[in-house]
C-alpha cells in the first residue's frame, strides 16, 4: 500500500509540474507468467514491464518511472547465429513494412545478444532467454542521456 501511495503522489507531483525527490529505492513487482523454454525461430512477445531513465531537457534532473508494458514484438531468430529480425506492433501501426535487423554479437545454448548502434548514436540491445521464454529489450539514447529496458514475454 506504501508503494501505492508514493506512485500515486509521484505522478501527481509530476502532473502538476513539481518535482519530488525521494530518498528511498522503490520496488516495484510485476508478475510474469511461468517460463517456458522457446524451440522456435519466429517469436510473438508481450511486454510484462518496462524501466525508464532519463536526463530532464534542463539537465537539472533526472527522472525515472516503471510500470506494465504495452509493447507487442515479433523476434524472429535467423540461424546459425547471424542476426535476429524486429518488428513491434507500434511500428506496424505507422506504416512500418520492414523488420529492424540486429546482428547477434554473443550466442550459447540457452542466451542470444544481438545488438546495434543506429545513425543517431542509440543502442538498441536484445537479451533472447531461450531456456525461460524470455528477452530483455533495452534502449540507450545519448540526446538526452536516457535508456530504457522492456522485459518481454515470448510464446
Amino acid at each position: 500500500m506504501k508503494i501505492l501511495i508514493a506512485l500515486l503522489i509521484f505522478f501527481a507531483g509530476a502532473a502538476t509540474g513539481y518535482a519530488l525527490s525521494l530518498s528511498k529505492t522503490i520496488a516495484l513487482s510485476f508478475a510474469l507468467r511461468n517460463p517456458s523454454p522457446i524451440n522456435r525461430t519466429e517469436l510473438a512477445c508481450k511486454s510484462a514491464a518496462q524501466a525508464s531513465l532519463f536526463r530532464t531537457i534542463d539537465r537539472k534532473a533526472v527522472e525515472a518511472d516503471a510500470g506494465p508494458g504495452t509493447d507487442e514484438v515479433a523476434i524472429k531468430i535467423d540461424r546459425p547465429g547471424s542476426q535476429i529480425s524486429v518488428m513491434t506492433r507500434a511500428g506496424l501501426r505507422v506504416g512500418f513494412t520492414e523488420a529492424d535487423q540486429y546482428p547477434i554479437v554473443f550466442s550459447t545454448t540457452d542466451t542470444l545478444l544481438a545488438a546495434k548502434v543506429e545513425e543517431l548514436g542509440a543502442l538498441n540491445a536484445f537479451l533472447v532467454k531461450t531456456d525461460a521464454g524470455q528477452v530483455m529489450w533495452t534502449k540507450v539514447a545519448h540526446g538526452l542521456l536516457s535508456s530504457q529496458a522492456v522485459l518481454l514475454e515470448c510464446y
